[in-house]
């Protein structure tokens, strides 16, 4: 990488060899344009390794925001992800239900059926695609449970309290057929409306979880909905590595080097703290199924595991992540006393907990007001994700969004 206050010098000083051409012969000024033009690049990428790793990549300079009016009921997008399927696309969901939400379907009802008809709003998922060249929003659609009531079910897909979403492992199944996942962290601590257990009482950080699901096809225009596949029960971390609240805002899936087994990456808003859980099938439960009891034998009961905390310095608050083949992104929104930052972490022959928990990362200054989504963006031709970044925040009634170009 390139030394950006360096790379500000060097054209300086190529800038005064131009100035002063004028007064010389042409045929020495054409043959020093070559030469400078050819030994330019090789002095540029001569830059000592330490001040590329705190080369901005990230900077106010390179971005654009966007905002729309197009989708008023994609309130408070939480989670942000690019499709591994289908190209320019991105999927989206809200964060926790809210008694004093507005939809057109639920006007008109009262009490319990107003709440039932909010959290089933409130759960759906959002396919929002983008111009690839301009970055506008081209078109939004929106997928509902299949099955209302999952929306009411606090061990099934209940949106008390979604937080990030990130592409989950690929499924190959016994007939061939091969499956695209999304994993819904339900990980948040819905301090605003937590969730209660039959006698009343809060049993939020006991309820939290990852929903794995198939990608819906976008390819179908009749499409409308869409059904939790695969439960992964979290245990309560509060206690674990210092951790005093069971909030987790960003979601990462990486596959360990020599691992065939997938593994989801949880990172707490505050503190820094890495957890991880085994994604493999057989450690799932069935959406309807019980959830069970903390410390049973059963494979599908709540796991979590301690990883370390994020070597980012302190202070730092955390609210979304995404990974590709090279890099992990993690933003922290602006505060009073710090601004809007993308912390960046090559991860080279590392894993990813080692690259983020031992070594110091890139931090680039952007704007991002209330950003709680980050999703690299995906090459259409061979939907590999590249170092490009779009951001959204969970604003009420627009969508409002960044699209962060690595320079």
């Amino acid at each position: 990488m390139l030394d950006f206050n360096g790379l500000r010098r060097r054209e300086v000083s190529y800038g005064a060899i131009t100035t002063i051409a004028g007064s010389l012969p042409r045929a020495w000024l054409c043959a020093t344009a070559v030469a400078v033009s050819l030994a330019l690049p090789a002095a540029l990428l001569s830059v000592e390794p330490a001040q590329a790793q705190t080369e901005a990549r990230y900077s106010k300079r390179w971005q654009k925001e966007f905002v729309s009016g197009r989708a008023p009921e994609a309130v408070e997008l939480s989670g942000l992800v690019a499709s591994a399927v289908y190209p320019h696309w991105y999927w989206a969901h809200s964060e926790v239900w809210k008694p004093t939400d507005r939809f057109a379907r639920c006007h008109g009802l009262h009490a319990g059926k107003l709440r039932r008809c909010q959290q089933d709003e409130r759960a759906r998922l959002w396919a929002i695609k983008l111009d690839p060249v301009t970055h506008h929003l081209l078109r939004v659609r929106s997928f509902r449970l299949r099955v209302p009531g999952w929306a009411l079910d606090r061990d099934n897909a209940q949106p008390n309290d979604w937080e990030d979403l990130a592409i989950g492992p690929v499924r190959h199944h016994r007939d061939g057929n091969v499956s695209s996942t999304l994993v819904i962290a339900a990980t948040g601590n819905a301090r605003a409306n937590p969730v209660r257990g039959d006698s009343g009482q809060d049993v939020t950080c006991r309820t939290r979880r990852l929903i794995e699901l198939r990608e819906p096809d976008l390819r179908n225009p009749l499409a409308r909905t869409w059904d939790p596949w695969r439960v992964y029960d979290l245990a309560n971390w509060v206690g674990l590595g210092h951790q005093t609240t069971c909030n987790v805002e960003s979601l990462m899936v990486a596959r360990p080097p020599g691992d065939n087994r997938p593994r989801a990456y949880l990172l707490t808003r505050d503190g820094g703290g890495l957890f991880s859980r085994s994604l493999h099938f057989a450690t799932s439960r069935a959406p309807t199924a019980p959830r069970q009891r903390a410390g049973s034998r059963s494979r599908s009961a709540p796991a979590i595991h301690y990883v370390g905390r994020v070597a980012t310095g302190a202070g730092a608050r955390f609210t979304a992540a995404d990974v590709n083949g090279r890099d992990v992104a993690l933003l922290s929104p602006g505060t009073a006393g710090r601004p809007c930052q993308v912390f960046v972490w090559p991860r080279a022959a590392h894993t990813l907990a080692t690259s983020i928990t031992s070594r110091r990362p890139r931090k680039d200054t952007v704007s991002c007001n209330g950003t709680e989504g980050l999703a690299y963006t995906r090459n259409p031709r061979t939907m590999q994700r590249t170092s490009d970044l779009v951001a959204i925040a969970d604003t009420a009634l627009t969508l409002r969004y960044w699209f962060l170009r690595d320079r």
